[in-house]
């Protein structure tokens, strides 16, 4: 920071602790303002660029998350977690196609980046390429076995194809890793009921309800 006056030095230092602090408070409108003010000093700051992009995308603005993310590729072009963090964005947009080359791009860059196999998965899976869906979580899986996200992938993926036993197997399989995630225990029992396992879902079900008692989604499945 030797280009800059003391002055300078003193401000961008002292935004930065705020910046910091009102993220850990939540109050994520302050740390903006504050990364901002960095920038219009140098544009070119590396770490307010990622603070910036972190704090519109904790905070859901997933349009300015992106353009900002999309700013920062221009200097780090290989960096596979700015592409995985630009595709999380996009997906969130909906811009299923584009978010899928950022997942690829990051796979390319990182063959071990598990989680970019798993969002692949869950692009093609909206785009209903189900034969890739599978094909990149079976992927994730041989980086990850004991990743419940990426068997409550393969279980919903295999349900829509209709191969209940596999959805079975791989959604019990997620319930078992995690056992307090409410969503994971929704879809075994709507598995086992598409599955013709009338009772083991009237199980799954009641177990699902009784154990996450402010869960709508499940109550009114079961109903």
């Amino acid at each position: 920071m030797a280009h800059y006056t003391q002055k300078q030095i003193e401000f961008i230092s002292a935004q930065f602790q705020k910046g910091q602090k009102a993220i850990q408070s939540g109050a994520l409108g302050i740390a903006e303002k504050c990364y901002l003010e960095i920038l219009k000093i140098d544009a070119n700051i590396q770490e307010a660029q990622n603070a910036l992009a972190f704090v519109y995308t904790f905070s859901k603005q997933h349009s300015k998350a992106a353009m900002q993310l999309k700013k920062i590729l221009n200097t780090e072009p290989n960096n596979a977690n700015i592409h995985h963090n630009l595709a999380n964005n996009l997906y969130e947009l909906n811009d299923y196609n584009e978010a899928l080359v950022h997942y690829q791009t990051a796979i390319k860059l990182n063959p071990t980046f598990a989680d970019s196999y798993i969002q692949c998965g869950m692009v093609h899976r909206k785009l209903k390429m189900y034969d890739h869906a599978i094909e990149c979580l079976l992927k994730a899986y041989n980086l990850d076995k004991f990743n419940p996200k990426v068997l409550h992938g393969l279980g919903i993926t295999y349900a829509l194809l209709e191969d209940y036993t596999r959805a079975i197997e791989h959604l019990s399989k997620a319930v078992t890793l995690a056992p307090n995630n409410n969503e994971y225990n929704l879809c075994l029992a709507k598995a086992l009921k598409e599955a013709d396992l009338s009772h083991e879902a009237d199980i799954q079900y009641h177990h699902t309800c009784s154990k996450f008692p402010d869960y709508l989604d499940a109550f009114l499945a079961y109903g």
